[in-house]
């Protein structure tokens, strides 16, 4: 991955001096992306830490990640990890409401794991957030849990989920996916899970 990695950070760099070359003047200019890096299948620190400084070298503010192998294939924990991520970056894009956001996807794992982050943010907070509550068994429990100051609160929740919903994905100004997304086959699948499970990438 280094390789495509650079090739994209340099066309990035490439695109954005000739954007600001051309552009109007203003008084205000606004402030570089934050650059969101979601990491490949297996990435070992060292590695990844390339692509961060190498963004942080351009003057970008950079939030990162590096799926972990179960994050990939057990469903749940990669729901859980997805969800502790997306709290993370919710914190960090709306501190600086007016920064544009660009993701940075390596390869097929990345891929997987941003979907899932979407995927979460589309279903909304209460679908994944919120405990099962036990089952109401008695007549009052039912009258209670659909009484119309319940439905207010649920209907007010749906709001307010749809709102920061909305407020997430808008904040999607560029997405890059560096070698991604690619056709899995059933042998690349053995070979990728095999090399991040051996520490070997």
């Amino acid at each position: 991955h280094r390789q495509p990695g650079r090739s994209c950070i340099s066309a990035w760099r490439g695109i954005t001096t000739v954007t600001a070359a051309a552009g109007p003047s203003s008084k205000g200019s606004s402030p570089k992306p934050r650059i969101v890096l979601v990491g490949w299948l297996g990435a070992q620190q060292r590695h990844f830490d390339k692509y961060i400084q190498l963004w942080e070298d351009l003057g970008h503010e950079t939030t990162s990640i590096r799926p972990s192998t179960s994050a990939i294939v057990l469903p749940m924990w990669g729901d859980y990890k997805a969800h502790s991520f997306a709290e993370r970056l919710r914190k960090a894009v709306t501190a600086n409401p007016q920064q544009p956001v660009v993701y940075h996807v390596f390869s097929n794992a990345g891929f997987l794991f941003l979907s899932t982050v979407l995927r979460l943010a589309a279903l909304g907070e209460h679908q994944y957030r919120r405990t099962p509550a036990p089952a109401q068994t008695t007549a009052a429990a039912h009258a209670t849990a659909h009484s119309p100051v319940e439905k207010g609160l649920m209907a007010g929740q749906r709001q307010a989920d749809a709102a920061a919903v909305t407020a997430f994905l808008g904040r999607m100004d560029a997405v890059i996916f560096d070698s991604a997304p690619a056709p899995i086959t059933p042998d690349m699948a053995a070979r990728g899970f095999t090399a991040a499970v051996l520490g070997q990438p």
